[in-house]
């Protein structure tokens, strides 16, 4: 009885361990990223209990993520912090580390498809050039999602922790040329002139489709005939 005691618990405590992360990393890859990527391990601070998170995902999930200088790297297991813009990753011994090169795009496997995320847009409302944006659609012009991270802290009560609360608000941008980046207005009206082509048959589309800006799946819906429109 002892004997099955002890293996049911050296059985939980790794199934606990494993929790962590949902998708263990490539071995060969994540070797190389290290090296490459010149990974710093990760100092979480525990001076404060949290409320919310910053991350795309708490979980680490699988992705690929591509340098500034262009190189790719598949079957890592990564996570973004929209909070300070670093892209984190699980080495081979399990430490969580922090990619200390520019990134210029990562994408996420998740349960409802593959995310990608991008960064190297010029700074626009006092963000960095670091500063991650989910990219909704692509082609011609961008539909862009960035994920505004910001947080209070608070002590409940005399010398007990800190609580930090993470708030995030959902913003929409576009691009017409992959480099700087516009919000996207509130008027479904404005977009043809602000894409630069194909006004007639972009306005045609709205009017047809009653598209609604406030709709996230509305401005997909357009950028992707918009796009489809421009690729002929």
């Amino acid at each position: 009885m002892r004997k099955i005691l002890l293996t049911m618990s050296i059985l939980t405590i790794g199934l606990t361990a494993g929790a962590q992360t949902s998708f263990l990393g490539n071995k060969l890859e994540t070797d190389k990223f290290m090296i490459d990527a010149n990974g710093r391990l990760m100092k979480p601070n525990r001076n404060f209990d949290e409320e919310g998170s910053p991350y795309n995902t708490k979980e680490f999930m699988e992705g690929t993520v591509t340098l500034g200088n262009g190189n790719t790297y598949k079957g890592l297991s990564v996570r973004i912090n929209f909070l300070s813009n670093e892209v984190e990753f699980i080495d081979n011994t399990g430490n969580e580390m922090v990619i200390a090169l520019p990134v210029k795009e990562v994408q996420v496997k998740t349960p409802d498809g593959t995310k990608v995320y991008r960064a190297g847009f010029s700074p626009v409302e006092g963000r960095e050039i670091t500063a991650f944006y989910e990219v909704l659609d692509s082609g011609s012009a961008l539909l862009l999602k960035y994920a505004e991270v910001k947080f209070s802290e608070r002590q409940p009560y005399p010398n007990a922790r800190f609580v930090r609360t993470y708030r995030d608000r959902t913003l929409y941008y576009m691009s017409t040329d992959g480099k700087s980046v516009k919000r996207m207005p509130k008027d479904a009206a404005e977009i043809p002139a602000l894409l630069g082509g194909q006004q007639k048959e972009m306005m045609g589309f709205i009017q047809k489709e009653s598209i609604k800006l406030k709709r996230e799946d509305d401005m997909i819906k357009l950028f992707r005939h918009y796009n489809a429109l421009a690729k002929g």
